[in-house]
């Protein structure tokens, strides 16, 4: 009993509850599984969910938004932010994480130039 406790916390600190937007990376480690459940993802007209892949490792991405507060920020937008700090990990030598906040005052929210 006390091992499942020990899971349920490890997969509660995984879980993502913020407000903001969330990238979840897709073909997650068991071990560093996360999820976002109080998130929706983004959807085409057909209700495929929409992804973004790493330009660099073509590490596949999900982008979700709060089911209670939604967002006014585009799906296309997001996924440059994405990029922006997927190529960060990159040139820090990090793997991407299983979640990815993407905070609207994040530093890396847009190109220069933009």
């Amino acid at each position: 009993m006390a091992e499942q406790d020990k899971t349920e916390t490890k997969r509660m600190k995984k879980d993502f509850r913020g407000l903001d937007e969330v990238a979840l990376k897709l073909n997650q480690a068991p071990d560093d599984a996360g999820a976002a459940p109080e998130h929706e993802l983004f959807v085409d007209d057909d209700k495929n969910i929409r992804t973004e892949k790493c330009a660099t490792c073509e590490d596949l991405f999900a982008i979700g938004f709060s089911r209670i507060y939604r967002t006014k920020r585009t799906f296309e937008a997001l996924c440059d932010q994405l990029q922006l700090r997927l190529e960060e990990d990159h040139r820090a030598g990090r793997n991407h994480g299983s979640l990815i906040p993407l905070k609207w005052s994040d530093r890396t929210r847009k190109r220069k130039g933009k």
